[in-house]
Order: structure tokens, then C-alpha cells, then sequence
């Protein structure tokens, strides 16, 4: 008898093959799907109890779907487990942030992931749900704490606040600003 479906979103054939034979071992039933769009349609489909995304996919980004399961009623009990190999500062509360309720970094051990699973799948685990609809105005909890730091340090994190424009935008034109490429200097071309 099955512990329960579980479905992988992710757009490595072998990352899928090696996740489908540990969680199979384990007794779950497996689907996966190769990009975003997909397995975005699946996961409405089966409405699984967990769902493991990866992050960069083809087609729709896990962000987006995390975003989009998380706000629809019919699919926000679903657990969302980012299995990603992004690992830089902030990161997991991007994950987070976006709707995931857990984050698994590749590569990961097996017991991490069959441990994970297990507690995610229990009868009386109840989802986190999101305090807000998803919003595209950063908050303050989705700026990695370097960002923050650096903001803070130039006097700009007031100026953030009072934007509407994502995080990226705003610190490509912060960097852009903090540049000054007339002297950066040429490699010698020897």
C-alpha cells in the first residue's frame, strides 16, 4: 500500500530518476514532471500532499509556482519542498517567502530527503499558508540580508521602501550606481 503520492517538478532526467527510486523504495507513489508549466498542470491535477520543486526551470520558475499554489484554494494544502542547488544568502526565505514550506539544497543526502517527506506527509502536518497574496512588491522580509546590509550602508534603504520595482531592478541600479567602470582598467592583452 502506497504512504501517499508525491510529485517531483524538476528538469534533470537524473535528478528524477534518483529521487523516483529512493521515494519509490519508501513506499510512495511517484510523478514527476520535466518543466514548470507541466508540472504545474499536474500538480492540479493530483493535487499531491507534497510537492518537490526545483527552482530554474523551463517554462514557469518554481517561485511562480509556489506562488500560484499557494493562492489558489484548491491547491494552497499542498506542501512545497524546494530542492534546488541554489544556496546564496537568502535563498530560503526567497523560497519561503514565495510559498515554499521547506528547502532541500543539492545535492542532498537520502535520509535528508526521506526524512523531510516523511514529516511533510503526516496525517496532522498542516500546511503553512501565506500571510499575504503574492505580492510583486518586494517586503522587507524577502531582501537577503546582504542587500539589506549594503542598502543600509549606502543610505538607500529608505529610498527601497517607498519603491514599487522588485528587488533585482533595484539593486542592478543600485551596483550600477556604486560602479564607476572609468576605472576599471583593461588586462594587459600579453
Amino acid at each position: 500500500m502506497s504512504k501517499g503520492n508525491i510529485l517531483y517538478i524538476e528538469d534533470n532526467y537524473h535528478n528524477r530518476l534518483i529521487v523516483r527510486s529512493i521515494l519509490e523504495y519508501e513506499g510512495y507513489t511517484f510523478f514527476d514532471a520535466e518543466d514548470g508549466l507541466s508540472g504545474y498542470q499536474k500538480l492540479q491535477e493530483l493535487k499531491p500532499k507534497v510537492a518537490l520543486l526545483d527552482i530554474s526551470l523551463p517554462g514557469m520558475d518554481g517561485i511562480e509556482i509556489a506562488r500560484r499554489v499557494k493562492t489558489a484554494p484548491e491547491t494552497q494544502q499542498t506542501v512545497l519542498i524546494a530542492v534546488t542547488g541554489s544556496s546564496l544568502d537568502g535563498d530560503r526565505e526567497r523560497f519561503l517567502a514565495a510559498g515554499c514550506d521547506d528547502y532541500l539544497s543539492k545535492p542532498f543526502r537520502a535520509e535528508d530527503l526521506i526524512a523531510m517527506v516523511a514529516e511533510y506527509m503526516r496525517e496532522d502536518y498542516q500546511p503553512r499558508q501565506l500571510e499575504q497574496p503574492a505580492a510583486s512588491k518586494p517586503t522587507e522580509s524577502m531582501i537577503s540580508p546582504h542587500a539589506n546590509a549594503a542598502l543600509l550602508k549606502n543610505g538607500k534603504r529608505k529610498s527601497f521602501r517607498s519603491q514599487q520595482v522588485s528587488e533585482d531592478d533595484f539593486l542592478t541600479s543600485e551596483i550600477s550606481d556604486m560602479i564607476n567602470f572609468d576605472t576599471i582598467k583593461p588586462a594587459n592583452p600579453d
